[in-house]
């Protein structure tokens, strides 16, 4: 299991993650041992008064507090969405449809993390979590794309060259 030898992931204090729908790899067990050394979790979570928005909610994966979201997705059921911190410890895991080996990713065509990317205060690690068949020669981009800094698959860990 590749994810769990990331070395930053030993320092990381905030973890911005997503729950698995069945097609994409499952980050549970991860988020659990993450959550015992005293990580800070959160979760995308479907803002109904704005289409396609989500906001960041932190969670402790606890199942009565998750519930099927709007796309058949868990989420976090938390009155209250919880501001992302800022620092220097903060990596996010993100899915996607395809990924190339220049970081771009094609994720379902929302925007949806190239939106919270924007918001954050600094800049985070982004390492996408894909399976290697989901590997593609070149993925289109677009300016408001983010690129990853790091991608993993079950075949390993592929760091791109953006001064990671």
């Amino acid at each position: 299991d590749y994810i769990s030898q990331l070395p930053e992931l030993e320092n990381c204090r905030t973890l911005v993650a997503y729950l698995s729908d069945g097609t994409e790899p499952d980050l549970r067990p991860l988020l659990r041992q993450q959550l015992e050394r005293g990580t800070k979790i959160y979760l995308p979570r479907f803002v109904p008064h704005c289409p396609a928005q989500y906001e960041l909610v932190q969670t402790e994966l606890r199942e009565h507090e998750l519930r099927v979201g709007k796309y058949g997705i868990m989420e976090p059921t938390a009155e209250l969405s919880a501001a992302v911190p800022a620092g220097d410890h903060a990596l996010w895991l993100i899915p996607g449809v395809t990924f190339d080996r220049q970081g771009s990713r094609l994720g379902r065509g929302k925007g949806v993390y190239d939106r919270l990317l924007a918001a954050a205060a600094k800049p985070p690690l982004t390492v996408g979590v894909f399976y290697q068949c989901q590997e593609a020669i070149r993925v289109p981009t677009d300016s408001h794309d983010y690129r990853l800094d790091i991608i993993i698959t079950e075949s390993g860990i592929i760091r791109i060259n953006n001064g990671v």
